[in-house]
């Protein structure tokens, strides 16, 4: 950084007085990162989703069908397989995870 850039970073945390306050100077810090941290979060979950996929979910009766079983055998478990309640009511809908499913079946 050259004699010219930090003089305007210290005039931009601190005024024109030059005295920076560590909440001024946090908030600078954070202002310059966010771009580039929000960049690195979105390669990573796009890698993620390249490697592994996205995350399938399926009703019991799904899971019935592609693993074997029944429905209601799902329904009593869905609390192994990372379930996904949706729904206010008393009988939600349930939809498990498959990758978890599938890790549990090979493991």
């Amino acid at each position: 950084m050259g004699a010219g850039a930090g003089q305007a970073a210290a005039n931009a945390a601190g005024g024109v007085s030059g005295k920076a306050t560590p909440e001024r100077l946090a908030e600078l810090v954070a202002a310059a990162l966010r771009p580039v941290v929000r960049d690195e979060i979105r390669e990573v979950m796009s890698e993620l989703e390249r490697v592994s996929g996205p995350d399938e979910w399926l009703t019991p009766e799904q899971c019935a069908a592609r693993y074997g079983g029944k429905a209601r055998w799902w329904r009593a478990h869905a609390d192994e397989f990372g379930v996904d309640r949706r729904g206010d009511g008393p009988r939600p809908r349930l939809f498990l995870n498959a990758a978890i499913i599938d890790r549990r079946r090979a493991g």
